[in-house]
């Protein structure tokens, strides 16, 4: 009986010691929810910087050195979630007129350009896996410049090379799927192509990144999306733990304490993606393009540092795979759309809307904030990829 009594004891202890916890911190959770109900610590308001860190990245200066968006600037930035296994895509499905809150002009500012997502949160249409006979079939993947930051996606250039193949082979079906995302540099773009270049047939590549490489931060986006890929697991359960009213209300109570200390912002700011990193995940993406059975891989460079251009066009000489540096090539060509020589219809509207912005700086003929291409600057880049994807002749299926 003693025996009995004993083992009935353990178990008792067991259970006591590992339900007691469990109810107390049911109840505490239950509590903290009230708390965040009733205003204490804030709302638990989603935050849009997770444009730039999602759960699963690290945590860091990165997130909390960004400015507080403006109202119409989280008009777009809610638009999207983050990725599975990936930064961030729109929400599936979703479609808003949003402002185009980086341009300089303020004609444009108060435009709106049209975004829409397809079922895998992804701008443009969204094509089976494998590709009918006699279709021709290209990928894209960047970062805003690519997405269509700016424009209607009508007027982006990938919609237009679309429009401009099918001319082209008139006798072919050509297919464009748009992978890119706002913000991404070639390592946050890498982890996009690595997830679904593989599960589409296709025929050619555009990798579109560089932009957000040589842009500074205080952690590296190489090492974050190494520490995710080293412990995808872990992270996971800390962004589950991310919806807990208790640990939200705990954060809340923490930052509060530390604000108070003055804690120093971190010192130094080094490049989103070294150039020799850039160059490795370029030429990465640019072979497993190939393994995959494309036959042309296209390195694309819209507002790219001139060391990351550099970098991208010497890659693409020595792998075999195209090049195009569509910034360098634009402002070459100011003189002539000045002169309304070439793209005058583009012209003349800009013309109409904004003359004095134009004639106070000419570079706003073909980017609304000294950055992104705007519609014209969308055309030439469609003409000049076309011609790049034309001079070779393509293999049958």
């Amino acid at each position: 009986m003693s025996r009995v009594s004993t083992e009935f004891g353990i178990k008792e202890k067991l259970l006591l010691s590992i339900g007691v916890p469990c109810v107390i911190l049911a109840i505490l959770e239950v509590l903290a929810q009230l708390l965040v109900w009733c205003g204490v610590g804030g709302p638990p308001v989603r935050q849009p910087t997770a444009m730039e860190m999602p759960t699963w990245m690290l945590r860091d200066a990165n997130a909390l050195a960004r400015a507080k968006p403006t109202r119409d600037a989280f008009e777009w930035l809610s638009m999207f979630v983050e990725g599975d296994g990936y930064r961030v895509h729109l929400i599936p499905h979703s479609s808003k007129a949003v402002k185009n809150t980086f341009s300089l002009i303020p004609y444009d500012r108060e435009q709106r350009y049209h975004i829409s997502a397809n079922a895998l949160g992804f701008r443009g249409p969204l094509l089976a896996p494998n590709k009918s006979p006699n279709t021709l079939r290209v990928l894209v993947f960047g970062d805003s410049s690519s997405f269509g930051w700016g424009v209607n996606v009508e007027d982006s250039w990938w919609s237009i090379l679309q429009r401009s193949l099918q001319q082209h082979y008139p006798e072919k079906v050509v297919e464009i799927a748009n992978f890119a995302i706002p913000g991404d540099s070639s390592a946050y773009g890498k982890l996009i192509f690595d997830t679904f270049a593989s599960r589409f047939q296709s025929d050619a590549v555009i990798l579109g990144f560089g932009a957000n490489d040589a842009k500074g931060v205080f952690t590296s986006h190489t090492e974050q999306v190494s520490k995710f890929t080293d412990k995808r697991s872990l992270l996971k359960i800390a962004g589950a733990l991310e919806k807990s009213a208790l640990v939200s209300l705990s954060k809340t109570l923490m930052r509060t304490r530390m604000s108070g200390q003055g804690k120093p912002p971190p010192e130094q700011l080094i490049p989103a993606v070294s150039v020799e990193d850039y160059g490795s995940n370029m030429v990465a993406m640019g072979r497993s393009a190939m393994e995959l059975g494309n036959q042309k891989v296209v390195f694309l460079g819209l507002c790219i540092h001139p060391s990351y251009a550099r970098k991208a066009r010497q890659a693409a000489k020595d792998n075999g795979f195209e090049w195009f540096n569509g910034q360098s090539q634009l402002l070459k060509l100011l003189p002539q759309i000045q002169k309304k020589e070439v793209y005058a219809e583009y012209v003349d509207r800009m013309e109409q809307r904004y003359p004095a912005e134009l004639k106070n700086n000419r570079v706003f003929y073909v980017t609304s904030d000294g950055c992104h291409p705007n519609e014209l600057g969308h055309r030439y880049v469609a003409d000049q990829l076309t011609r790049v994807l034309t001079r070779t002749p393509w293999q049958d299926d």
